[in-house]
């Protein structure tokens, strides 16, 4: 974990998303350091180690520790993006953390869905997955990738579109493909535990998706907010999935409205 800013700002807990580590926060740092103290963190398996189980319970619980090793009691804001919203969602369904604020951009994980909006969601994550699985049974990790950020950023072609400093952690990451394409663990979300959950009146809980983006985050965007009391929708105009890497600054302003205003 990753220590910036003064001790008289919140602390802002950042969780990146899939094949990204806390390195892809660093363009949105200067919109956020004079409100917040920020800790980016990165997920057991994402900056090369080896060891332990890979899913959404692991990384909740791992999350879980290092809030409680944070050496101030004060104002905690938690964001992520993608995988990392997952993170956050399973985070406070399994254990007991207080933030103030939480903004989640676009989660993907299909836990709290049924009927026709899963089988809605199964069609666009096959369409979205098949050609990553067939890749990664090839042992093809690089055109694995490529294929993920093409069918995250919407179109064919994207991935080769970035710019390369956005490419190259991004096939550096081609590693953790397997792991995350053959998770076994259970986590907490479903319909039930959503109904169910209780955040304090004073938290604020702002899930937000692109107009543009495809129809499997929408619909856990959705889902997501109708089933937990206290959350609010926001719909962010003319973007998709990939908003954090294509404008950080304006990621960062949502971020700050969300939570601040």
């Amino acid at each position: 974990m990753e220590n910036s800013g003064s001790d008289k700002r919140p602390y802002l807990i950042l969780v990146h998303g899939a094949l990204a580590n806390a390195e892809m926060w660093q363009p949105h740092l200067p919109h956020l350091e004079n409100e917040f103290e920020i800790i980016p963190v990165n997920l057991r398996h994402f900056t090369g180690q080896t060891d332990g189980g890979f899913g959404l319970n692991t990384h909740a619980d791992d999350l879980y520790t290092q809030i409680n090793k944070l050496p101030q009691k004060k104002a905690l804001y938690l964001a992520g993006w993608s995988y990392g919203s997952d993170v956050i969602l399973n985070l406070l369904l399994k254990h007991s953390v207080m933030p103030t604020g939480i903004f989640l951009y676009e989660p993907g994980y299909p836990g709290a869905l049924e009927g026709q909006v899963m089988q809605s969601w199964g069609e666009d994550a096959n369409n979205m997955f098949a050609p990553i699985f067939e890749r990664v049974a090839k042992g093809e990790l690089a055109a694995a990738v490529e294929a993920l950020i093409d069918g995250s950023g919407g179109k064919p072609g994207y991935f080769s579109r970035q710019a390369e400093d956005i490419r190259k952690p991004q096939l550096a990451l081609a590693y953790t493909l397997p792991m995350q394409l053959n998770q076994t663990e259970s986590p907490a979300i479903t319909k039930d535990a959503l109904k169910a959950s209780r955040l304090p009146k004073t938290c604020t809980l702002i899930i937000a998706h692109g107009s543009d983006t495809r129809a499997l985050f929408r619909l856990v965007s959705e889902q997501t907010s109708n089933l937990v009391e206290s959350a609010q929708l926001r719909v962010v105009i003319d973007a998709t999935h990939m908003l954090p890497l294509e404008a950080p600054e304006r990621l960062a302003e949502l971020i700050k409205k969300s939570l601040l205003s």
